[in-house]
């Protein structure tokens, strides 16, 4: 784990409760980016929306032999980074600019705890824009619960041959079987 800020990586990392090596890091610093992912598979950009922060990011992840996968939004570092494709093939490296946060870098954060799992049948993943303000544990609580499904019909509601209720969807399928 990297950042500008070391103290708040630390805490970060204790916070949850990761085991993980944690290095201060100026995202838009090449050689900084290279030497903290030199014995990592994976540089994965979460440091910006920018076009700095990719370019840097993705030159530091290929001098370190590194793959690299950013969230970026910037289209000039996305024609930048796509026009490197063949040096980082000629790495045998993968360079995935701009998958975005949700769902790419969630997805993928998914997908690499469910890997840690000795079995996983399905993985679900809740997002839930807090702006910057810690859930309680009540809203927490609400995010792991199963989906509730409820089904609304605008409109006047019928009865079919069996008595029960039925929507206009199921009344407009009758009239067109000509029941």
């Amino acid at each position: 784990m990297a950042g500008r800020d070391l103290a708040a990586v630390d805490a970060r990392r204790a916070e949850l409760g990761v085991d993980a090596i944690t290095v201060q890091v100026d995202a838009t610093d090449e050689a900084q980016v290279a030497d903290a992912a030199l014995n990592c598979d994976l540089v994965l950009n979460l440091a910006g929306l920018d076009h700095a922060t990719p370019i840097s990011g993705a030159r530091g992840a290929l001098a370190a032999g590194c793959q690299y996968v950013d969230i970026g939004a910037s289209a000039t570092a996305v024609l930048t980074l796509l026009g490197w494709t063949d040096e980082f093939e000629a790495a045998g490296l993968a360079c995935l600019p701009s998958i975005g946060l949700v769902p790419g870098a969630m997805n993928l954060l998914a997908c690499q705890a469910a890997a840690q799992l000795d079995r996983c049948d399905s993985v679900s993943v809740n997002c839930c824009r807090t702006g910057g303000r810690s859930l309680s544990r009540r809203a927490l609580a609400r995010l792991h619960r199963p989906p509730v499904r409820r089904q609304r019909f605008h409109g006047r509601q019928g009865t079919s041959a069996s008595g029960r209720a039925d929507s206009p969807k199921t009344r407009l399928g009758e009239r067109l079987s000509g029941n």
